[in-house]
């Protein structure tokens, strides 16, 4: 899509739409986008069979009032100063410029029908049930890493067809094979980079066998012997604490047998320590 100085519009028509819808395509966009504006739209479409289906489009950069009247293109505004008030030259006239009665030359224009046309193609498109779209944007809006290529033009795009070699046809071709170079070198990326991914988890997952299988080394096996030492010095210390305390157990033992009876405190506590750690039965019916 073009848009130069001048009111014209050029629209490259999607291919894959049958011809006999193309006039539809068009009239649908102008009266979408422009007549509905206040503006007149007037189109040609072009199609030599050579797969360059376009169309230009002639728009009036000027309202138009009910009667077909032509409206002035601009009028004069005066220039007020800081308290709201004309400002008056040497000269003794206002001081004043013009502005546009409408804004259709605007810029801003040139993306809202980039956009507008889009749109409207793609619903032709899917209406066909084609899976192409449209997307007017640029590589570097749509987020592609690629090199755009140059626009070659009628000419240049006549010579390439008839065989003729030409500077920008070159530069394409190169621009092409680069894209297609970069493309493969990213595809090469990705699978390196997952081919990295699944070493490392392969590589965890060993380490992982190894860990659990292998033998201990000498520093863990004294490590080991060392708590079990320690284990057994505790054992002993009780063992002494044991043997000490078993001459008082010995006359505890004494009053039990005075006593022997289980509502008895004392009897109970040595029921439960005493009799079983020093292998002394329990007085005769007194269980």
């Amino acid at each position: 899509m073009e848009l130069p100085a001048c009111p014209e519009i050029v629209l490259a028509i999607p291919r894959e739409l049958p011809p006999e819808q193309y006039a539809d395509l068009i009239r649908d966009y102008c009266r979408e986008f422009f007549v509905s504006k206040g503006m007149i739209a007037d189109f040609a479409i072009h199609d030599k069979g050579n797969g360059n289906p376009h169309a230009h489009i002639l728009l009036t950069m000027r309202a138009m009032d009910e009667n077909g009247k032509w409206l002035p293109k601009s009028r004069k505004v005066y220039d007020l100063d800081e308290n709201g008030e004309r400002i008056r030259l040497p000269s003794g006239s206002w001081k004043s410029h013009k502005e546009d009665t409408v804004d259709w030359n605007d810029q801003k224009y040139g993306e809202i029908w980039r956009q507008g046309w889009a749109a409207t193609a793609n619903r032709y498109l899917e209406a066909n049930g084609r899976p192409e779209r449209l997307d007017l944007r640029s590589y570097e809006r749509q987020g592609l890493d690629k090199i755009p290529t140059v626009h070659m033009g009628p000419a240049v795009s006549q010579m390439e067809k008839r065989g003729i070699q030409t500077n920008i046809g070159n530069l394409n071709r190169d621009i092409k094979a680069a894209n297609s170079l970069m493309q493969s070198i990213r595809q090469m990326v990705r699978h390196l980079k997952g081919w990295i991914a699944d070493l490392k988890e392969k590589k965890a997952a060993l380490l992982e066998a190894l860990q659990e299988s292998k033998e201990p080394t000498l520093p863990e096996l004294l490590g080991n012997i060392w708590i079990c030492a320690g284990r057994n010095v505790q054992a002993g210390q009780a063992k002494a604490s044991l043997q000490a305390a078993l001459p008082i157990s010995t006359r505890l033992w004494k009053l039990s047998a005075i006593c022997g009876k289980r509502s008895c405190p004392l009897c109970r506590v040595w029921t439960l320590i005493w009799i079983p750690s020093a292998g002394r039965p329990f007085p005769s019916g007194q269980r």
